[in-house]
């Protein structure tokens, strides 16, 4: 009978020799037993035996049990799932210290977050808990908006900032940092005009305080051109503009900062004829319209604002591009583009109807043409592209709210193959606990029968048999202790697999010696052992670190050259704030291409007939470890021996 099925019958038994009842000297008290009535939290109390002793008519509520169900019975075996967790841990410590604690915890069997204080007193625990699940995930869900906020901002294609109604940099995006090559605590908790993007351009500070101070009147201002600084002393130009954000009650949330770096495009207005210059400047400001050029091999050479608003690509970005950049991966997979531009160079234009791509991977339908660019002597010296956006916008709306929907009955099948998954889970783990059940007391009965047997056959009966029939009986002899032993491999596995763990410190030099007197083949003149010390804690679970460190050092024992004596040495080192203990032998190594297969199930780097083994044990060491939150590994070459090595947690 297990320890839990034992305390279940002692309180079973308890249960039925006494009525459950309040603690005596509250349960005398008529007063005091109405005052526990009428509180409003939920309030239960516990004994030194952690027995439910009285549980008031909220509680009852909020656990969804009778009183008369519960008093008398232990915490732990009504709540399994608290075992282990940090309900336990917290109310075991205010036990222990005798102070009171109060804290916050997640319950998953209730899906619900609970604030619990706990009061030590002389009969156990008097425990208040609150529902607050409403509060925790309004918290939860606003973190979300937070970050979904800060990755649209951080991803702008445009220079921004967020600024406070007196101009003081209250945030700042990514792309605006890297442009400039600031760091944001450089920039952030300063004036607008007092950062380093504008150090020292007396003008530039001048504009920035007009257009803030403009920014909180109702009236609209235009954008207007600034020169600001990079880290390295480089002038740059960019187009801004400043607009208040406000609240129902039209009062000025913030400020929101927008600029666009248009260096580029005023060099190249510098170095273009005035009436060309004219035409570009009419050309980039047309928004409806992707307007620009390209050279013979269809690369960008020009940008306008509708490239912009319909492409999502800035100038920097699109000018100088990949023929195919806004073309579907269909369409480039068939050199679509290159069938293009050449039909346009041969008929002097070509349509470009079709589904193109935005920044992004957005696709949209869009119309224009594609026409062939010659000089005056009739030398084709590139192309003019104009298209626009002519998708649909009620298309896009009535797409949108049925992909909504969509989305909606996906989420709703998700949430239900999960729960059916979690129950045939749950379903599944019963099962694998009853095999090992079965594995453990049925399968291994008949095999120590055949070893049994076997060996009275040896030795009772050895006389009568040949060489032949002693090597047979002998063959099932080995052969019964190996399955044996590959029983309890996968049993152990299974255990380490299954059992719920609690971290604590663990001393390794006291565990190293508890496995050493325990393995005689360890000991002198078996093997010899150096422990180079002292040897630093770990945040571990002792029984699982004990399976890990003896299962290592029997195998720096066992895997040596015929005649050698093993010499293991076992050290410590800091990496981080994680401690790697190592594990070093001089046995017959581990070639690099079998150091990852070497931790799985049923693998080994060695033939089998050399060395005796199940090839379960290192997959034993690397679950242990996984599920103490570590890392194992192995460095190792052919004939020179190997460090393994296990990294977890130091303990402080």
């Amino acid at each position: 009978m297990s320890e839990t099925q034992s305390l279940d019958k002692a309180v079973g038994g308890e249960r039925q020799r006494s009525k459950p009842s309040m603690p005596p000297h509250l349960d005398a008290d008529q007063n005091v037993r109405d005052i526990l009535e009428s509180i409003t939290d939920a309030f239960v109390m516990l004994d030194h035996q952690w027995r439910f002793a009285y549980i008031n008519p909220p509680a009852e509520a909020l656990l969804n049990r009778q009183r008369e169900d519960l008093l008398g019975r232990v915490a732990w075996l009504e709540f399994e799932h608290a075992v282990g967790s940090e309900l336990e841990a917290e109310l075991q410590r205010a036990l222990r210290e005798q102070q009171t604690k109060k804290f916050e915890t997640y319950y998953r069997p209730f899906d619900k977050w609970f604030y619990i204080t706990a009061y030590p007193c002389r009969d156990g625990l008097s425990i208040y808990f609150n529902d607050i699940s409403e509060r925790k995930r309004a918290e939860i869900k606003l973190e979300d908006q937070e970050r979904r906020f800060r990755a649209v901002f951080d991803q702008q294609y445009q220079l921004t900032a967020l600024l406070s109604p007196d101009g003081i940099v209250e945030d700042i995006n990514a792309l605006a940092l890297q442009t400039g090559g600031f760091a944001r605590e450089e920039i952030v908790g300063r004036p607008m005009w007092e950062t380093p993007f504008f150090a020292g351009l007396l003008d530039t500070q001048k504009m920035w305080r007009e257009e803030i101070a403009a920014a909180v009147r109702p009236t609209a201002r235009a954008n207007r051109e600034c020169t600001f600084k990079t880290r390295t002393g480089e002038l740059r130009v960019a187009e801004t503009a400043v607009t208040a954000v406000r609240n129902v009650r039209n009062e000025i949330l913030f400020l929101i900062a927008e600029g666009k770096d248009i260096t580029n495009r005023k060099q190249a207005e510098q170095r273009l004829p005035e009436s060309e210059l004219r035409f570009r400047m009419l050309v980039s400001q047309v928004k409806d319209f992707a307007i620009f050029m390209t050279d013979v091999n269809g690369r960008p050479t020009s940008w306008n604002e509708g490239v912009e608003r319909i492409l999502h690509y800035t100038e920097n970005e699109f000018i100088g591009s990949d023929p195919g950049l806004a073309f579907t991966p269909e369409d480039n997979a068939a050199h679509v583009p290159q069938q293009e531009f050449k039909t346009a160079a041969e008929r002097g234009a070509a349509s470009d109807d079709r589904w193109m791509m935005r920044k992004g991977q957005q696709r949209f339908w869009a119309a224009g043409m594609t026409t062939a660019v010659r000089d005056a002597d009739g030398q084709l010296v590139g192309f003019s592209k104009v298209f626009r956006d002519w998708t649909a916008q009620k298309k896009m709306e009535d797409e949108l709210r049925e992909a909504q929907k969509e989305s909606r009955r996906y989420a709703d099948e998700l949430e239900m193959r999960v729960a059916e998954r979690t129950a045939k889970l749950r379903e599944t783990v019963s099962e694998l606990e009853a095999f090992s059940y079965s594995v453990s007391h049925d399968l291994r009965a008949p095999l120590r029968a055949m070893q049994g047997f076997s060996q009275f056959l040896l030795s009772d009966y050895g006389h009568v048999l040949d060489d032949t029939g002693r090597d047979y009986a002998q063959r099932i002899t080995n052969a019964a202790a190996r399955l044996d032993h590959l029983i309890q491999d996968i049993l152990t596995y299974s255990r380490v697999a299954r059992t719920q763990i609690q971290l604590r410190p663990v001393d390794l030099e006291r565990l190293i010696r508890e496995v050493l007197q325990a393995y005689p083949t360890l000991q002198p003149p078996n093997a010899e052992i150096q422990i180079n010390g002292p040897l630093l804690k770990v945040l571990a679970h002792e029984p699982s670190m004990m399976q890990c460190i003896s299962n290592l050092m029997g195998n720096a024992a066992k895997f040596v050259p015929r005649g050698t004596t093993p010499h293991i040495t076992i050290s410590t080192d800091r990496c981080n704030d994680r401690v790697r203990v190592w594990i070093c032998d001089n046995g017959i190594g581990v070639a690099p291409e079998h150091q990852q297969r070497i931790f799985r199930m049923f693998e080994t780097a060695h033939q089998a007939h050399a060395y005796e083994g199940t090839g379960i044990g290192l997959a034993i060491v690397r679950k242990a470890v996984e599920r103490m939150g570590g890392e194992v590994g192995v460095e190792s070459q052919p004939g020179q021996g190997s460090r393994f090595w296990i990294e977890l947690q130091e303990a402080t």
